[in-house]
């Protein structure tokens, strides 16, 4: 009987019955308006929203299809969508068996998303390297995510810059305090120390207790620059109450994620679709990989969760937003431009910051040593050495400037400003990296000498 079915495969004709069956199970659908506002909808009240997934699949049918040999499981299924010729052949052929394999897998599920033929056909229409890399980091998604098909509109740069501040200054630290208290046994058991923990409870992202952060990034579940209505309207956060916040802010917009996941799966097929091409206020049809339904707060691997030197840019952010906290703090307490006198800044700084300053310097000086790291390696180099510069002049320097202004410690001053000073040394013009590079090398093998 086996050798019967897999004969059978080997005919074009039934290998296309095989994936008519599969699809036929309220697949074959038709782009269809407001997918946008249902899984808006699903985000901000997921107890009573319609279900942006799937119907109910035909077990038996799909079991057939999965016999079907990857490649042409995964041509037959595709190509009955429209999607063929020599890119998708190229973009196939370059999986391996286990990502062609997934793929096949999950391939009838992306095609129930309305219009993801035409986002698909309309990649394709672009380099190779686009189509390729798209399909490829589909076939790569942990499990627990999935493709949905969303509509993206563009939000303008200066009311994304005001969704970015809010979500540093309130809706970040308002969610590690949340999952601090609500997940805490779940954090533990993927892996994050006391410290870590700790640092959540005061709404600081988790680090070890050098101020090397965990591999994993809060995840805006509807994209910040193409949020629309969402980064525009304000409501009360039925989890946190309090002041209302930009929808693209609360809890349930909001996860978790491995920062690989983040970066490598989801910002990358982001990438592929050219959404920086959108005019503000326009609107496009996009995919993204999102977490399902009950990963929504929290999609980490256990066996992947570690505290290490990441690059310039990853190390940096867990800088800013307590930093910006920190300012804030200060500038009220100088708010009418007078500085308090000595003893009373120093009541404050023990009483009010202390802690956080403390953690903020780690972090400062975890940067550091990235760039350092960044530079002997030559990873860091061009526009990460301008992007790296410009979070240091909008977070770093206005962070120094604001504790000179409030008088606090002298110690605590001189602190930052060494750290401070260590970074702009390695922040060097482009012309300059290799005299830059040389320099640190030079002090690597003074340092290697005297160990000897």
């Amino acid at each position: 009987m086996a050798e019967r079915t897999k004969d059978a495969f080997n005919n074009s004709a039934r290998r296309r019955l095989a994936v008519a069956a599969a699809l036929a199970v309220g697949v074959a659908t038709t782009p269809s308006e407001g997918m946008q506002t249902e899984y808006q909808a699903s985000l901000l009240a997921p107890k009573t929203a319609a279900p942006v997934s799937v119907n109910p699949r035909d077990t038996g049918a799909l079991q057939v299809l999965t016999a079907i040999q990857p490649p042409d499981a995964l041509r037959e299924i595709w190509s009955s969508h429209g999607l063929s010729g020599d890119k998708f052949d190229a973009a196939f052929s370059a999986l391996n068996d286990s990502q062609q394999r997934k793929l096949a897998q999950r391939s009838p599920a992306m095609f129930e998303q309305p219009g993801f033929a035409d986002i698909m056909q309309r990649v394709a229409e672009g380099k190779q390297d686009k189509i390729s890399t798209m399909i490829a980091r589909m076939a790569d998604m942990p499990n627990g995510m999935q493709i949905i098909t969303t509509d993206y509109t563009r939000v303008p740069s200066e009311q994304n810059k005001l969704v970015w501040a809010e979500f540093q200054e309130r809706a970040e630290p308002a969610f590690y305090r949340y999952l601090a208290a609500t997940r805490e046994q779940e954090l533990r058991d993927a892996g994050f120390c006391d410290y870590a923990l700790d640092c959540m409870r005061r709404g600081l992202g988790p680090t070890n207790k050098d101020g090397i952060s965990y591999n994993v990034d809060i995840d805006h579940l509807v994209e910040r620059a193409g949020g629309g209505s969402m980064s525009f309207d304000k409501a009360v956060d039925p989890v946190h109450g309090g002041a209302p916040m930009y929808l693209i802010n609360h809890v349930s917009n909001l996860c978790l994620i491995m920062r690989e996941v983040h970066t490598e799966i989801k910002n990358t097929i982001n990438g592929q679709q050219n959404l920086s091409a959108i005019a503000e206020g326009d609107t496009q049809r996009i995919c993204m990989a999102v977490p399902t339904e009950e990963n929504r707060l929290l999609m980490l691997q256990k066996t992947d969760i570690r505290a290490e030197m990441q690059p310039p840019k990853e190390t940096s952010y867990f800088a800013l937003g307590p930093s910006r906290l920190i300012q804030r703090d200060l500038e009220r307490l100088t708010r009418d431009n007078i500085s308090p006198p000595e003893e009373h800044a120093r009541v404050f700084y023990e009483a009010q910051i202390e802690p956080a300053f403390k953690h903020t310097l780690k972090l400062w000086h975890a940067l550091a040593s990235s760039l350092e790291q960044g530079l002997e390696n030559g990873s860091f180099k061009g526009q990460d050495v301008k992007n790296t510069r410009a979070n240091c002049d909008e977070f770093l320097k206005p962070l120094e400037k604001a504790m000179i202004d409030a008088n606090m410690p002298k110690e605590a001053v001189d602190s930052l400003r060494e750290v401070s000073n260590r970074i702009y040394a390695y922040l060097t013009p482009t012309d300059d990296k290799k005299s830059a590079a040389a320099q640190t090398k030079s002090k690597q093998e003074k340092k290697t000498d005297v160990r000897s």
